[in-house]
């Protein structure tokens, strides 16, 4: 019994990572493991974005889901125009509070903010990488 519990769980756990390898799966972006087995590969990641912002200066927006100290979403100020026209005029303000997937590549975050040092990331740049499955 032991066994078959130990084989079960083992076995969920690697159809989790090869789903976020393979880009055939939703990676919940609380789940540390399977982010970390995505990374370097495009794919697709769940949860409720805690806060949506841009910084001081424009020029980076910061996404920071509920629950995921592990991970970051990002968009720059070249795309602000056309991500705010995709969404009410106001990205940001659409995001906060929303369950979303974001489609893109998954990496490690490369800015100098060291609060997200070793976080991993997917950079927004276009506004169909961004699906709203609950409004805020």
């Amino acid at each position: 019994m032991r066994y078959n519990l130990i084989t079960s769980v083992l076995s969920l756990f690697l159809i989790t990572i090869a789903c976020a390898q393979d880009g055939g799966g939703v990676v919940d972006v609380t789940n540390k493991a399977a982010l970390e087995a995505a990374k370097g590969a495009s794919g697709t990641v769940e949860g409720k974005i805690a806060k949506a912002e841009w910084s001081r200066s424009g020029k980076v927006m910061n996404i920071e889901f509920e629950g995921a100290p592990d991970f970051v979403g990002a968009a720059f100020e070249k795309a602000r125009v056309k991500l705010d026209e995709g969404f009410n005029g106001d990205l940001a303000k659409t995001l906060t509070g929303a369950k979303v997937r974001l489609t893109g590549k998954l990496d490690v975050y490369g800015g100098k903010a060291p609060e997200y040092v070793g976080r991993m990331q997917i950079i927004i740049t276009a506004a169909n990488q961004i699906t709203i499955l609950e409004p805020a």
